[in-house]
């Protein structure tokens, strides 16, 4: 009897020490299961605190990347004088021929001028304003109108040395007047207000020089009818303009295109 309760009191601790072990290891087991999921939860955490670091970061780059565009966009349109590359030369030379080419008309009217003020000017008011004006709306350079008043007084030279200064001049005084102005040919407005005065300012301009070197047979047209000579700058400035305006829609088309690029 005594054997058989020593058994079963062994048997006891036996299954004793079994739940403790089972219940220890089932501690541990729940514990390294919390400390998983702790473990997993920091991984989370930080993942998502990588996550917003590089979101801001590149959040931060492109603010900066725009803001430095901003800032050389705004130089550049602050600067008044810009370089000129070989193509802008090329370019502006290519216009003036084509205005000397279809102003050819001109010299079919040169007998008319001693009896109608203005009419030279009135028959080349669209090839001194459609090809000018597309011109400078693809270059936007301060001196585009002067260079292609070069351009196209060098021809006009040999015909007549009043011409030839004629256009040197006046290029110079809307080149200045865009600059005080307008800053350049930045915006659409400058281009249409040098072009559209182009070639009505040559009739003021004609007239005093021909006053001054006395040639009375030129001033004596428009002494004689004023009223005419009136309503000849009216009617050449009314052309220019309409020809400066289809001139900047049909670059603003080319540009659309694709033609006109940078």
């Amino acid at each position: 009897m005594e054997d058989k309760a020593i058994k079963t009191n062994q048997n006891q601790t036996k299954e004793e020490n079994a739940k403790d072990e089972l219940f220890v290891k089932y501690k541990h087991k729940e514990a390294d299961t919390f400390c998983d999921k702790e473990a997993l939860s920091d991984i989370k955490n930080s993942d998502n605190i990588l996550q917003d670091n590089y979101q801001e970061t590149s959040d931060n780059d492109i603010h900066k990347s725009i803001n430095e565009k901003n800032l050389e966009s705004s130089k550049k349109s602050n600067k008044i004088f810009e370089k000129y590359q070989v193509k802008d030369i090329v370019f502006l030379a290519i216009m003036s021929a084509i205005v000397l080419v279809t102003s050819a008309v001109m010299p079919l009217v040169i007998p008319l001028q001693a009896t109608v003020f203005g009419i030279a000017q009135l028959v080349t008011g669209l090839q001194l304003s459609i090809f000018p004006a597309i011109a400078i709306m693809k270059v936007r350079k301060v001196g585009s109108m002067f260079f292609m008043s070069i351009f196209t007084g060098i021809i006009q030279l040999i015909m007549s040395p009043a011409m030839f200064v004629n256009n040197i001049v006046i290029g110079l005084i809307l080149e200045l007047m865009i600059i005080l102005i307008f800053r350049g040919y930045k915006k659409d407005s400058a281009v249409f207000f040098a072009v559209a005065l182009y070639n009505p300012l040559s009739l003021p301009f004609n007239y005093v020089y021909n006053l001054i070197i006395g040639n009375e047979v030129m001033t004596a047209v428009a002494d004689k009818a004023p009223w005419m000579a009136v309503g000849m700058s009216a009617a050449v400035l009314a052309v220019s303009v309409i020809g400066t305006l289809i001139g900047i829609r049909i670059s603003k088309e080319l540009k659309k295109a694709g033609v006109f690029k940078k």
